[in-house]
């Protein structure tokens, strides 16, 4: 695009960026923050069943794990998700705001891969309890700006939420498709 066209290219981002934040408001008709749980880091790959076992603790937002700038750990988290409410059915997701690439688990099955570039993830209507393998290092490379770096605290926790999605807001061929049942 010309100057002529586009005078001043470098409000682009920032109008971008707005617009985002614009529709992300419209897409969701309720959030609920939800409590959180994590295990202590481990250096060992554990399954789920395996995790299941671990200590659980409650995790604040913003609280630091893991080493200084990241590693090849893990820590699992705990997350209780609520039956759907009347209305809600199909319209439910996980937010995941933990830098990391996490793995969220429902009855011992893989069930979506969240990070920075993908923080959202469909549930389903049943109540059911997350189980989310996060991994301590962040490669990043699938994004298109490169996310926050880990710190010298280590990672970062900010928060889980419960998004209920307005129906109406994208329309059904541009929204997710509906979370398949869990088992």
């Amino acid at each position: 695009m010309s100057r002529r066209l586009n005078p001043l290219p470098q409000l682009v981002a920032d109008r971008l960026a707005r617009i985002q934040e614009n529709v992300d408001r419209s897409i969701w008709v309720r959030r609920e923050r939800l409590a959180v749980e994590g295990s202590p880091v481990t250096d060992e790959m554990l399954d789920v069943r395996q995790a299941a076992s671990l200590l659980y603790t409650p995790v604040t937002a913003g609280e630091h794990f893991g080493a200084p700038h990241g590693d090849w750990s893990h820590r699992w988290f705990r997350v209780a998700i609520p039956a759907a409410r009347e209305g809600e059915r199909g319209r439910r997701f996980l937010r995941w705001k933990c830098q990391g690439e996490t793995t969220a688990f429902i009855d011992g099955v893989p069930w979506a891969g969240l990070d920075p570039g993908h923080p959202t993830c469909p549930l389903p209507d049943t109540a059911a309890v997350l189980y989310l393998d996060t991994a301590t290092w962040q490669t990043g490379i699938w994004t298109p700006e490169p996310p926050e770096a880990i710190g010298p605290y280590g990672l970062r926790f900010d928060f889980a939420e419960l998004r209920i999605r307005d129906a109406a807001a994208l329309g059904p061929e541009v929204g997710p498709r509906r979370a398949p049942a869990a088992r």
